[in-house]
């Protein structure tokens, strides 16, 4: 009566994995679902609400904002960066806490050229280390609800 308990059975799975795959199913079947329905429709394509110019010296780029929604503090602002493969690089982070003085920790820098006004605004930069940041590396920049800014450090 060798293994009379036990059956080996090939090509069935078992019932968690079954579960497993429905539920991984079910969701991506409800993510392409909320895609296809949020996707902007037809007219001009996606306009992204922060542009920046970038720049590059043998040290530095500068991330120069150019258009920015109004009302945010640098604390109500984050950036984040990715490496050339995607992987996480720089954890969301605010402005506020991106300071010459953090320099050493972070290679970023947030500088406020409108030091009279306390929102972020257009003539404000971001300073990034080139040897930390190499080009390729990609910068996100969000507030609390939205992503405003996905760009390249390309020149």
């Amino acid at each position: 009566m060798d293994g009379q308990g036990k059956r080996a059975r090939t090509g069935e799975l078992s019932p968690l994995v079954t579960r497993i795959l429905m539920v991984a199913t079910i969701a991506a079947l409800a993510g392409t679902l909320y895609l296809l329905v949020s996707a902007p429709r037809g007219g001009a394509p996606y306009a992204s609400p922060v542009s920046v110019s970038i720049t590059r010296d043998a040290t530095n780029w500068t991330v120069t904002l150019t258009g920015v929604p109004g009302g945010h503090l640098p604390a109500e602002m984050y950036l984040l960066i990715r490496n050339g493969s995607g992987a996480i690089v720089l954890a969301r982070t605010p402005f506020s806490i991106l300071t010459l003085a953090d320099w050493p920790r972070n290679g970023i820098a947030y500088l406020d050229g409108n030091p009279s006004v306390q929102e972020v605004r257009a003539g404000d930069h971001l300073r990034i280390d080139v040897q930390r940041f190499p080009a390729a590396s990609v910068i996100e920049i969000s507030d609390r609800s939205a992503l405003l800014l996905i760009q390249a450090l390309v020149q």
